[in-house]
C-alpha cells in the first residue's frame, strides 16, 4: 500500500505502510467489507506466476581505441513476484592473450566478478540491480558477457535464454603519423598545416543493436595540442561536434599552427643569441597533437514480458557509442641558428710613409683610421606552411661592426721663389760693377774683379738681408663620423710648418752694434728662424705663414639597409660598408650567405663620410726686404744660407689616427746657398 495513510479493518484503524493485501484478497470479489478514502495500487498478476529474469547492457560501446577507459554497466531485471536470490557472473575476455586488469562495481559496494545477490522485483521501490565493470582497452577486440542464474536452477526459471548479455567491444585503429618541419636560419618563424592523421580517414562506426535510431548521432572528435610551447597559434579545421543522421562519422581535421625561433632559445629580435658548436646541426624538439572521441546515439526497441497474457511489448530506450580511431601526430621541428661571427677577417691597410723625400719635395703618408664601430641588422622572414616568405623583419646583429679605410697624405713642397731667385738681380749688378746702394735691393755683392768667380762674394759691413718664398700644399683622406675639420689634417699642416727652418751663420750686428746671428742670437752658433720662433735682430718678424687656400669636400659613404637583397651586387652600398660586414665576398665572408643566410646590413642612421681636405700654406722670409747688416769684423771665409725642413717623428704625435706610424717624416734641405766673404766695408772706404 501506499505509505502516509490509515484504514479501518472493523474497529481497528491500520497504518497503510505496515499494511499489504495479499494474493487473492480480491479474487471473486473478496475481501468487499474494506473501505479505502485514498488511491490504492494495484498489481495484477495472470493465473500462472512469472518465473523469469533478463539481462541486458545498459551502457556498453560497441568500439574503443588502445588505451581508452571502457565502462560497462549491466542490468538485471526480474519477472519473479518476490524476491530472488541468485548468482551473476562477469566474463570480459581479450581475445588475444593479454592480462586485463578490471574493476568491478555493483549498487551495493561489491567488488566481485561474480557471487551472489538479492534481485527485486521489476518495479520495486528497491531499486534496479546495476553491476558496472571498468577496464582500459587493449590491443585487441574485448568479448563481454554478463550471466544471471546460468543453470536456471538457482531459483528455477521457465526461460534462459534472456540470461546472458553478451557483445564484443571492437578495437578501433590507432594512427601514428610524424611530420618533419625545418625553420630555416634566416627565419623567425614558420606556418605549418597539415592533414591531422595524414590521408587516413578518422572514423567512427556505429551499429545499430536493435530497434531503430532515435535522433542523431552526438560526439566529438578531441584534438589536443600537447606542446602549447612549441605549436603557437594553433587552430584546428573541419572538425565539427557530430550531430548528423549517420552510423559512420568521418572527419579529416586540418592542423594549422605557426613554429616560432624564440622557442628555442634563439630570439635575435630580442637580442638574445643562441650559440651552437655547429651550425650545420639543427636544434631538434618534437611537439605532439592527439587526438580521441567517441559518438553516442539513442536507439528504442520493444520488450516483451510473461507478466501479461498478450503482450504486446515495452517500449525500451538505450543508448550506444562507438569510439573515432584514435592517434598522435607527431611534429618534429628542426631549427638551424647562425647568429655570425664574432671577428672578420681583417683587410691589410698600409701604415707607412711612402716617398719619403726621396726623389723630389713629396712625400706620401698612408695609415688606417681609428676604427669606426657600427651597429647592423640582418633581415629574418615570417614564412608561410610552403616555405616562403610573407614578411621580413630587420633585426639587430649580434656583434658590432668596425669601418677601416686606408688613409692618406700627400705632401707636395715647392720653392716659389729660391734664395738664388731673390738675389739674382742684385749679383747681376754686382758682376756688371755697378756701384751705389739703389742697384742693391737686398744683399750688396762684391764688385772686384778679383771676387767675380765666387758665387755669392760680400764684404763684411754691408747690408745682407735674408729672402725666399715657400709652399707647400698637404691633400688627406680620412673617414669620420662627421663632416667638419679633421685633426689629423689641421695637425699635420701645423707640423710641416713648424718644421720649416731658416738657418744662416752670418754674422751681423745689432741696434746696439753687438754680434749676434739672424735670430738675435750668439753669434757663435748658426741663427735658425722657424715659424714659432720668427723674429730675428731687432725684433722684426722674418719667417711669415700665410694659408693661401683650405678646401673640405665631404662624401658621405652611402649604403643601402632597405630590404634584403639576394645578390649582394644588387646591393649598392659601398664597397667599404661591404668589406667591413659579415656575409660579402668583399670581407671574405661570403660563404656565411651561402651556407647559412646570413648577411648584415648597416642600422640606420649611422654615417661615414670621406673627408678630402687641401690646404695650401706660404712661407715667406723677410716678406718685408728689412735691412740687417753683417759685423763689419766678420772673419773671411765661407758663409751659409739653408733652408729645410726638420723631421717630423710621426709616433709621438697624440690624439691623430697616423701616430700609430712608427716612422718619421725625415727633414730635407728645400735652399740653401753658400757666401764668400772676402774683405770689409773698411776696405771700400779706406
Amino acid at each position: 500500500m501506499i505509505e502516509g495513510f490509515t484504514f479501518k479493518t472493523g474497529t481497528i484503524t491500520r497504518k497503510s505502510e505496515e499494511s499489504s493485501v495479499g494474493y487473492g484478497t480480491f479474487k471473486n470479489g473478496g475481501a468487499v467489507g474494506i473501505h479505502f478514502d485514498y488511491p490504492i495500487k494495484f498489481t495484477f498478476y495472470s493465473a500462472k506466476e512469472p518465473r523469469d529474469f533478463s539481462v541486458r547492457f545498459e551502457t556498453i560501446p560497441q568500439s574503443a581505441a588502445k588505451g581508452d577507459p571502457v565502462f560497462v554497466s549491466a542490468v538485471i531485471n526480474s519477472a519473479f513476484i518476490n524476491e530472488q536470490k541468485t548468482n551473476f557472473r562477469w566474463e570480459i575476455t581479450p581475445v588475444k592473450n593479454r592480462k586485463l586488469d578490471v574493476e568491478y562495481i555493483n549498487k551495493y559496494g561489491g567488488t566481485e566478478e561474480q557471487g551472489e545477490i538479492n534481485v527485486f522485483p521489476e518495479g520495486d521501490e528497491r531499486g534496479d540491480h546495476i553491476f558496472y565493470a571498468v577496464f582500459t582497452m587493449p590491443d585487441c577486440d574485448v568479448d563481454v558477457k554478463f550471466i544471471v542464474n546460468e543453470d536456471g536452477t538457482n531459483p528455477e526459471e521457465d526461460d534462459l535464454e534472456n540470461n546472458v548479455a553478451s557483445a564484443t567491444i571492437e578495437l578501433v585503429e590507432t594512427f601514428n603519423n610524424l611530420e618533419i618541419i625545418n625553420l630555416p636560419y634566416d627565419a623567425l618563424s614558420r606556418d605549418i598545416s597539415f592533414k591531422l592523421a595524414g590521408e587516413n580517414e578518422i572514423k567512427a562506426q556505429l551499429r545499430l543493436p536493435r530497434g531503430s535510431w532515435d535522433g542523431n548521432a552526438k560526439g566529438e572528435l578531441k584534438v589536443t595540442n600537447e606542446n602549447n610551447d612549441l605549436l603557437r597559434k594553433f587552430e584546428v579545421k573541419d572538425n565539427p561536434k557530430v550531430n548528423e543522421d549517420s552510423e559512420t562519422i568521418i572527419r579529416k581535421p586540418i592542423i594549422n599552427a605557426q613554429i616560432q625561433r624564440s622557442d628555442f632559445g634563439d630570439n635575435p629580435s630580442k637580442k638574445i643569441y643562441l650559440d651552437v658548436a655547429d651550425p650545420t646541426k639543427p636544434i631538434q624538439k618534437k611537439a605532439s597533437v592527439t587526438y580521441n572521441g567517441n559518438v553516442e546515439r539513442d536507439y528504442t526497441y520493444r520488450e516483451y514480458c510473461d507478466r501479461e497474457e498478450n503482450c504486446t511489448g515495452h517500449p525500451v530506450s538505450s543508448t550506444t557509442s562507438a569510439a573515432f580511431n584514435n592517434g598522435i601526430h607527431e611534429v618534429q621541428i628542426n631549427t638551424y641558428v647562425y647568429n655570425g661571427k664574432k671577428d672578420l677577417k681583417k683587410k691589410e691597410y698600409e701604415n707607412k710613409i711612402g716617398n719619403n723625400y726621396d726623389k723630389d719635395f713629396k712625400a706620401k703618408i698612408l695609415w688606417t683610421n681609428s676604427p669606426i664601430k657600427f651597429d647592423v641588422i640582418r633581415y629574418m622572414f615570417h614564412l608561410d606552411a610552403a616555405g616562403n616568405p610573407k614578411t621580413w623583419e630587420a633585426v639587430p646583429g649580434r656583434y658590432q661592426r668596425e669601418f677601416v679605410q686606408q688613409c692618406s697624405a700627400d705632401i707636395d713642397w715647392n720653392v716659389t721663389s729660391s734664395i738664388k731667385q731673390e738675389y739674382e738681380q742684385d749679383r747681376e749688378a754686382a758682376r756688371q760693377g755697378k756701384q751705389g746702394q739703389a742697384f742693391y735691393n737686398k744683399v750688396v755683392f762684391a764688385t772686384d774683379k778679383n771676387l767675380r768667380s765666387y758665387d755669392y762674394p760680400i764684404k763684411s759691413g754691408y747690408y745682407f738681408n735674408p729672402a725666399g718664398k715657400y709652399t707647400f700644399e698637404v691633400t688627406t683622406v680620412n673617414y669620420k663620423t662627421g663632416q667638419g675639420k679633421t685633426k689629423e689634417h689641421e695637425e699635420l699642416v701645423n707640423v710641416l710648418i713648424n718644421s720649416f727652418r731658416y738657418e744662416s751663420n752670418l754674422i751681423y750686428i745689432n741696434g746696439s752694434n753687438q754680434a749676434v746671428n739672424i735670430a738675435n742670437g750668439s753669434y757663435k752658433t748658426p741663427g735658425i728662424l722657424t715659424a714659432k720662433n720668427n723674429k730675428g735682430i731687432g725684433g722684426k718678424e722674418l719667417i711669415s705663414v700665410k694659408t693661401t687656400e683650405y678646401k673640405n669636400i665631404a662624401n658621405e659613404i652611402p649604403y643601402y639597409s632597405d630590404k634584403p637583397y639576394e645578390n649582394e651586387n644588387e646591393n649598392k652600398s659601398h664597397d667599404f660598408w661591404k668589406m667591413s660586414m659579415e656575409g660579402y665576398s668583399l670581407s671574405g665572408s661570403l660563404d656565411s650567405y651561402t651556407k647559412y643566410k646570413y648577411r648584415e646590413y648597416v642600422a640606420g642612421n649611422q654615417k661615414v663620410y670621406e673627408i678630402t681636405e687641401t690646404t695650401k700654406v706660404e712661407i715667406v722670409v723677410n716678406g718685408g726686404n728689412n735691412k740687417f747688416y753683417t759685423h763689419p769684423k766678420m772673419p773671411d771665409g765661407e758663409y751659409y744660407i739653408r733652408v729645410w725642413l726638420d723631421n717630423i717623428n710621426l709616433g709621438k704625435m697624440s690624439g691623430v689616427d697616423y701616430s700609430s706610424i712608427n716612422d718619421t717624416l725625415k727633414g730635407v734641405i728645400l735652399d740653401n746657398i753658400k757666401i764668400t766673404v772676402k774683405g770689409s766695408i773698411y776696405d771700400d772706404i779706406s
